[in-house]
């Protein structure tokens, strides 16, 4: 609509109803009315509705920039603050990073799941099959325990959380890339992606070749205990979708063979 050929009457009506419309909630129009109608309120030679026009846009631009800051505000909170949030950062999120991680990881459907919590002999041998596992610090244990089945616990799987020690960890990729098949798999699960990113940077830079990098999205289960009665106690459980970050890491054969030849002298 040209407003150079409209009255001052309908330029008025105009302004008012995108003043109104602005106020459900729906900031752009607010931000429109003030672009638009900004010559007609102070630049324009003076006519009758000029006055109710030039008060109708500073309230537009006053709640645009209001509007503006807010969601700039929420924007950077959300951003450094989602992982925090667990469940309800998940849910606020647009879009998750969804993946197939069995497909990924190349195991079979038929796959059998490694049980989360080993009797005394499957324990001994485990501990036989991946003499690193004392490597392995208390914290990774635990998580390891809480893992869903589908998710793999070889010997070669290193899992990565804040609380992790991150040069144990790393000692123990370097030893894993070492040992055949010179092979190792970083997982980070929500928060802690950024810190499994940056445990295969540190790996990549010294022994393995260009990382195969794999995402999905992991369904994880927390355990609230709550008191049912006086005598007893019960869990409850729900279930929450975390985004994982899945880095293959394979030793270059010169590399690896350099390491071991270090390592023996």
């Amino acid at each position: 609509m040209d407003l150079s050929k409209a009255s001052g009457a309908d330029k008025l009506n105009i302004c008012r109803k995108y003043t109104i419309g602005g106020a459900f909630l729906l900031p752009f129009l607010w931000l429109t009315n003030f672009a638009w109608f900004f010559r007609e309120a102070f630049l324009a030679p003076a006519y009758p509705e000029q006055a109710q026009i030039r008060r109708l846009v500073i309230i537009s631009g006053i709640g645009s920039a209001i509007w503006t800051v807010a969601l700039l505000t929420w924007f950077c909170v959300y951003q450094v603050y989602r992982p925090t949030w667990g469940e309800l950062g998940d849910r606020l999120s647009f879009s998750l990073p969804r993946g197939t991680l069995i497909v990924a990881l190349g195991m079979s459907s038929s796959a059998k799941p490694v049980a989360t919590s080993p009797t005394p002999d499957a324990a001994a041998a485990a501990a036989k099959e991946n003499p690193l596992a004392n490597l392995m610090d208390a914290e990774e244990s635990r998580l390891i325990s809480c893992l869903p089945p589908r998710l793999p616990q070889r010997g070669f799987d290193v899992y990565v959380t804040k609380r992790t020690n991150f040069p144990a960890q790393l000692l123990r990729c370097r030893r894993l890339l070492r040992r055949p098949p010179h092979l190792c798999w970083v997982h980070g699960l929500g928060a802690a992606v950024p810190r499994a990113a940056n445990l295969a940077l540190q790996l990549a830079d010294e022994l393995t070749s260009q990382p195969a990098v794999y995402t999905s999205t992991v369904a994880c289960t927390d355990r609230l205990l709550h008191e049912l009665n006086e005598d007893a106690q019960g869990q409850q459980q729900r279930q929450r979708l975390k985004s994982a970050l899945h880095i293959r890491l394979e030793a270059k054969p010169s590399a690896a063979s350099a390491s071991g030849t270090a390592a023996a002298t």
